[in-house]
């Protein structure tokens, strides 16, 4: 085989992480206890068991463990005394020794990895606890894994039980942390999940109840607040979910429990961005095949206090609860197929509204807003050779029927769903289906050439647009002044609303009619302002901030392009017809603002939240048509 096989390949037994794996058990030099690959990812070169039991030959050295440093657990373990002189000079003998070699076998060490990156360690972090119960007792516990640049995990770490604690115990957060984290999670982010979170338990209890459901919490709050380093933790909690789901088949509560978390808390981060992610979540949670029929019917037949009873309501509550975001991300976006994709039978929503709950109502209301706001937008989007005056009438039947179901709501609830956490999370998310359901209608009366109406016509949809507008932004400014932080997704609340009084400043001053009236530029600088003092103590605020950067950058462009001589009652666009001419000018302004952007920036565009201005019917490539098609593109890369 050749001189250079036999020189660095051992005659000798396996060791155990190569035979694990299978492969060939190599040595470098000829002298040294530790395989290449055991060097390589830094872990223990442990010798194998033959097939009878026995152990094999022991490598050169004198460690019980087989390695070149593990005898000196033997010069710990001895029970004699050193009483004579002569045994503390022959230990102290064997204790250079070891100095020496491990000092050679390091500077070995740093010369073949020395164009490796290592992050480097942190000198003043607080070293976690190696247990719950002993959380007044410390140490210096540095993992191999953290000197690694990918870290790998045992299928015993990925499997628990107690997946917090092995985190503490892997260096990934500390264990003062992680109780912070927790606690932080019950004060601040609980109130925004739909289904109900035991906030009596304490973080050990939660640890053995719901493992990686307490897990999740923590990497939630990490995810939010302004100093959480939630790279690798993430990282962790993502492969015990991978092992958990693909390896186990383990698709319990905690597990669906997790998903749902995740695409709440946790999707849309820079390192969480793809819809693959919630397309997985959402699976899971329809491969535990929750809510049974016989779940429904338990809801009706027995008492409250019943455990079969509390269990279908908890099956009942998480699975509305993931069609809650299932619903609302289809809308989003406006994705049919997504929409339909799990059906939900009246039955349950009926069952669950019978426990009289606050969180289960909420959740039956917003799901029934959720289905008149696609099957509004279903409508609008369906209609063919209507004036705008029949087009206004659909959209005034169906904010009728989104108004109702808030009446509804008033009674069964009390005033509530006008404060706190009603108010952000279904009120709030009513009046953005509201604007989405305008919107679409204004879009619909320009594809069907219905732009040479008089202006009346449009100012029936761009006045309830500035309004809902307006408390959409005071809303959230009054988010931001009692929270001190909160979930990502709220913050396209306002984002939504100043592209909105964007496309309606631009339809107005195309009119020739005064765009001062949608108060943009008042509306930008408070959001901005209210922005900018949750920047400094949220990290979920920090990452949106871009986009808030980019609609001041296209209001700043709008506003200068203005300036410059594009005025819509004079100029060469007078000699056109009225349609034709407010055509052009938008037409104008747009195209040179989309090239502006498109030269800093190459990507393709995506939704922004409750876009739907999308139509099946082909445009035609006239004027008046085109206004909805370069409308969307200005405004769909705030996404």
């Amino acid at each position: 085989m050749g001189e250079d096989f036999s020189s660095t390949w051992r005659k000798r037994q396996a060791c155990e992480e190569c035979r694990k794996n299978k492969v060939r058990c190599e040595f470098s030099d000829p002298t040294s206890d530790t395989c290449a690959r055991c060097a390589k990812k830094s872990i223990t070169c442990r010798s194998s068991k033959t097939d009878g039991g026995s152990t094999s030959q022991k490598r050169k050295g004198e460690g019980i463990g087989g390695t070149k440093y593990s005898w000196i657990e033997r010069l710990r373990l001895k029970s004699r005394p050193l009483s004579t002189q002569e045994q503390k000079l022959v230990k102290i003998s064997e204790l250079e020794k070891v100095i020496d070699e491990a000092s050679s076998e390091l500077e070995q060490l740093k010369l073949e990895t020395r164009d490796i990156s290592v992050p480097p360690v942190s000198t003043d972090a607080t070293v976690p606890p190696v247990s719950f119960n002993n959380s007044d007792t410390g140490g210096t516990v540095t993992p191999i894994g953290s000197f690694l640049p990918f870290k790998t995990y045992s299928d015993e770490i990925l499997r628990g039980p107690n997946y917090l604690q092995t985190a503490i115990d892997l260096g990934l957060i500390t264990y003062n942390d992680a109780k912070e984290h927790y606690n932080l999670f019950l004060k601040e982010l609980k109130k925004y999940c739909p289904f109900d979170i035991d906030d009596k338990l304490t973080m050990q209890q939660s640890a053995q109840k719901l493992p990686l459901t307490t897990l999740c919490m923590v990497h939630c709050t990490s995810c939010t607040v302004s100093d959480g380093d939630s790279d690798e933790l993430g990282k962790f909690l993502t492969k015990v979910i991978a092992e958990k789901i693909y390896v186990l088949l383990d698709l319990t509560l905690d597990v669906v429990y997790t998903m749902i978390m995740r695409i709440l808390f946790i999707w849309r981060f820079p390192e969480n961005g793809t819809m693959v992610d919630v397309f997985v979540g959402f699976t899971v949670i329809f491969a535990t095949d929750l809510a049974s029929l016989e779940d429904a019917r338990v809801l009706y037949r027995l008492p409250s206090t019943d455990e079969r009873y509390q269990s279908a309501r908890s099956k009942i509550q998480v699975f509305l609860s993931c069609y809650i975001c299932q619903t609302s991300i289809a809308l989003s976006g406006y994705r049919q197929r997504l929409f339909y994709v799990i059906p939900v039978p009246d039955i349950y929503l009926d069952a669950l509204f019978t426990t009289r709950d606050e969180s289960d109502m909420s959740i039956v209301y917003h799901i029934k807003s959720n289905i008149v706001a696609n099957e509004a937008l279903e409508t609008i989007l369906a209609l063919r050779d209507f004036s705008p005056q029949q087009i206004k009438q659909h959209v005034k039947h169906y904010v009728a029927r989104l108004r109702e179901i808030i009446r509804a709501s008033e009674v069964s609830l009390g005033p509530e769903v006008h404060e706190g956490k009603m108010k952000y999370l279904f009120t709030d998310s009513n009046l953005q289906m509201e604007l989405a359901i305008y919107e679409c209608a204004i879009n619909k009366v320009v594809s069907l050439g219905s732009y040479h109406d008089d202006f009346s016509q449009w100012w029936s949809f761009i006045r309830p647009i500035i309004n809902i507008s307006e408390r959409l932004i005071d809303s959230f400014v009054e988010l931001t002044q009692k929270e001190t932080f909160f979930p990502r997704f709220l913050y396209f609340k306002p984002l939504q609303a100043l592209t909105c009084l964007l496309r309606s400043y631009i339809v107005l001053w195309s009119h020739g009619q005064d765009p001062s009236q949608t108060k943009v530029k008042e509306a930008l600088a408070r959001v901005k302002a209210a922005w900018d003092v949750i920047n400094r103590r949220s990290r979920a605020a920090s990452t949106v901030y871009p986009l808030l950067l980019k609609v001041e950058g296209w209001m700043d462009s709008l506003l200068s392009r203005i300036a410059q001589g594009l005025n819509p009652t004079g100029g060469a666009e007078t000699c056109l017809e009225e349609p034709v001419r407010s055509s052009a000018l938008i037409l104008n302004l747009v195209r040179e603002l989309i090239t502006h952007e498109s030269e800093q920036q190459q990507q393709q565009p995506t939704y922004f939240l409750f876009d739907h201005s999308v139509d099946p019917k082909p445009k035609s490539q006239s004027a008046e048509n085109e206004i909805e098609q370069v409308l969307k593109e200005l405004f769909n890369e705030v996404m």
